[in-house]
């Protein structure tokens, strides 16, 4: 019942950074140092890296073993965040923190009460695993020594903890190995990845460098140094730091903890989405390339050579168009102006009988006058 009270108090009232800002800094969380409220609210309720590098820490602070399991070493390049979600929940699940199929609380996607409710049950179980007296980690902090508050039974049983933790770790077998590797895993896979790329450029097994090559590069590097010590001593000497820093100073440090922790969680979002969302598409095949593109581009010069034979037939259809209007024109003119030469040549004969009748009459009226006249003396 208190419990359920307390959870239902907890989904009740507002999410608030500052609580969770102050419980991941009780646990030392390096995730929030310099940084606002705001900003730890984004980090738990929006989905990113940086969310899952949070409950990767906080996973790895209750158990040291889940701390390997969750190392992102053991995964590739080719490595999906699929995988790291899936783990989380499984962790999660068996904790008693969510049920097997919420792989939404574990994205970040769920609903802001419920995500709220999720991380106070693990900080809860982190913290009662921080607070409580771990017989391991007591044992692997003061193995062998016996003192006066210890009985002599407790301290062989500690040691015997102390020695299974030992036993049960899986670089014991490298303890006893005749052979040992200088470098770290993530600097062996560099090498060997640069080793990889170097014998498919030159078809060549690489070899390690020689030692006057090493000679060499560690003169250069201790060149290097002194170069970057004399220009320290430099700056030192034109900018004399402050022993009593002012509260300006302690506001500017402040704010640039600040922007330099955002840019470090910029930095590590971008190199998990170029590992896992763009390197595989960098590491693929070149196309191979089919003598589809010549026919492609014979048949795109037929189509343009159609298409100008279509334009020109056009054209012609055109033209023809224009004189068929054109010579039906001039047959209509040539019918008028032939009915005109008609009708001209009409009027014409019709003034020349006319004139001739004009004649005609003219005589006979002559005529007529002269008889009358002449009458008389008839």
């Amino acid at each position: 019942m208190a419990q359920s009270a307390k959870t239902k108090t907890r989904k009740s009232s507002p999410i608030s950074g500052k609580a969770f800002k102050d419980r991941l800094t009780l646990l030392g969380c390096p995730y929030t140092d310099g940084v606002d409220e705001t900003w730890i609210s984004e980090l738990l309720f929006q989905p990113g890296e940086a969310r899952i590098r949070l409950l990767q820490w906080c996973f790895s602070r209750y158990d040291l073993k889940l701390a390997k399991l969750l190392d992102d070493q053991c995964y590739g390049s080719e490595a999906r965040v699929d995988s790291r979600i899936q783990k989380l929940l499984s962790i999660s699940s068996m904790l008693g923190l969510c049920h097997p199929d919420d792989i939404d609380l574990i994205k970040g996607t769920a609903s802001s009460s419920k995500q709220a409710a999720f991380w106070h049950q693990l900080l809860d179980v982190v913290s009662i695993t921080d607070m409580s007296e771990d017989p391991h980690r007591k044992a692997e902090s003061l193995p062998g020594i016996i003192s006066d508050s210890t009985n002599l039974q407790e301290q062989f049983s500690h040691d015997c903890l102390f020695l299974s933790s030992l036993a049960h770790q899986r670089d014991l077998a490298e303890a006893f190995s005749t052979s040992h590797s200088l470098l770290p895993p993530d600097l062996m896979k560099l090498v060997r990845r640069k080793a990889s790329d170097y014998e498919s450029e030159t078809g060549q097994r690489a070899s390690p460098p020689s030692l006057e090559e090493l000679d060499e590069l560690l003169v250069q590097l201790n060149n290097n140094v002194k170069n970057a010590k004399e220009q320290l001593e430099d700056l030192k000497s034109k900018y004399p730091y402050q022993e009593n820093p002012s509260q300006s100073m302690d506001t500017t440090c402040q704010t640039l903890k600040l922007v330099l922790s955002e840019l470090a969680q910029l930095i590590t979002s971008f190199t998990h989405t170029f590992e896992t969302e763009i390197r595989p598409w960098c590491n693929k095949n070149p196309p191979r390339l089919t003598p589809l593109g010549p026919a492609s581009k014979r048949v795109h010069n037929l189509l343009s050579q159609f298409l100008q034979l279509l334009k020109d037939l056009k054209s012609v259809r055109t033209s023809f168009k224009h004189l068929s209007d054109y010579s039906q024109n001039a047959e209509a003119l040539q019918a008028t102006s032939d009915t005109l030469s008609t009708i001209a040549s009409i009027s014409d004969s019709a003034l020349h009988s006319y004139s001739d009748l004009t004649s005609i009459l003219e005589e006979t009226s002559h005529t007529g006058h002269t008889e009358s006249v002449l009458q008389p003396f008839m």
